[in-house]
């Protein structure tokens, strides 16, 4: 299999992997106002560079505070 191949068949692994993670559900966690004011910043700057969709699923994934 060339370089090429490889790269592609892992490009679509991880992007299946993605999809499926995004449709698992998500636990609850109770924000505190550190973690409120982290997600905001988080999600504003996210917005600045990043596409609508990719800042929801982010946000459904609970990246906005925990990064």
């Amino acid at each position: 299999m060339t370089d090429c191949a490889q790269t592609s068949t892992r490009s679509r692994d991880a992007s299946r992997d993605i999809r499926q993670a995004a449709d698992m559900p998500l636990l609850h966690i109770p924000l505190r106002a550190s973690d409120a004011k982290r997600s905001v910043k988080n999600i504003s700057q996210w917005n600045a560079y990043l596409p609508t969709e990719c800042v929801r699923t982010m946000v459904s994934m609970g990246w906005d505070y925990t990064t």
